[in-house]
């Protein structure tokens, strides 16, 4: 029985070291990669291509459904649980753009090509941190970014048809299921689909192919630095409420720059985490 019970506590501590040591060279690589100057493009330019996924998705959503008020409540939450400091009066705006003029198949292509930059700039920042060392020829790099802004924008779809799915109906009234479980399954439901959307974000821009249990780490670890990072944001801007005063009226897109900096942030820290547990044989022997 001790024998077990030893080789048990053997194992926890084996374990216990591994995780801090992966999280230790995930926080050295995430230095040295200058991955918060990373951040800071990646917001830049994530900023840029959300009016234009904004606008695709109220474009779609249109030629399918013909209440538009439900598609604006659907997005209206979701950009609410997205972006903390979100302006919600832009949304009425960017609606009625999508429909104010007819959309062709040029302006379409313009708008997916706009977010292109972005995907390039993930697809960037992802090839340093994992050192795949590949070079793609220019038309193939572009061919994956358009399937990475159409993988993007497709996953928003399905955010956003969700988020309609369950406004019509409460969930325990269309699923005839106990009132409790309606409740237990809409708090861990977020966090669910929030795992989901960062594994395939890992999935779609990750340069190598990613075995399961280090795609779940990373988005496990990025997952839960969103929900430690969201509510001290929501508690600074309340405690702070001047905070971005000086741009006026531009301070919500102020305040939104800097929620997609610190979620990026976290995400590409979730990419050094992955990158950690797949060089961990090699990062132990430079160690010794």
């Amino acid at each position: 029985m001790n024998v077990i019970l030893q080789r048990h506590l053997h194992s926890i501590r084996r374990k216990a070291w591994s995780a801090g040591f992966i999280t230790s060279e995930a926080f050295k690589a995430y230095l040295a990669n200058r991955n918060l100057e990373t951040a800071a493009t990646l917001a830049y330019y994530g900023f840029l291509s959300l009016m234009p996924l904004l606008v695709l998705l109220f474009f779609l959503f249109s030629l399918t459904l013909r209440s538009s008020d439900a598609v604006l409540q659907a997005i209206s939450h979701l950009t609410e649980q997205l972006f903390p400091a979100f302006n919600q009066d832009l949304l009425s705006d960017v609606m009625a753009l999508s429909q104010s003029k007819a959309w062709g198949l040029a302006g379409i292509i313009a708008l997916v090509w706009s977010m292109t930059p972005f995907a390039g700039a993930v697809r960037t920042a992802m090839d340093r941190i994992f050192r795949s060392g590949v070079q793609m020829q220019f038309f193939k790099a572009k061919a994956l970014n358009v399937t990475a802004v159409l993988a993007i924008l497709l996953t928003f779809v399905g955010l956003v048809g969700w988020k309609m799915f369950l406004l019509v109906k409460p969930l325990d009234e269309r699923l005839a299921i106990p009132v409790w479980l309606a409740k237990a399954f809409a708090e861990g439901a977020p966090f669910l689909i929030t795992l989901t959307v960062i594994a395939f974000f890992y999935l779609v821009f990750a340069p190598i192919r990613l075995r399961h249990v280090h795609l779940l780490a990373g988005a496990l670890a990025t997952a839960g630095l969103l929900i430690v990072i969201r509510p001290l944001f929501g508690w600074f801007l309340r405690v702070n409420p001047d905070y971005g005063y000086a741009f006026g009226s531009l301070k919500a897109i102020f305040l939104l720059l800097i929620w997609v900096y610190y979620t990026f942030a976290a995400v590409l820290l979730g990419a050094e985490v992955m990158a950690a547990m797949r060089r961990k044989e090699a990062l132990l022997l430079r160690g010794l």
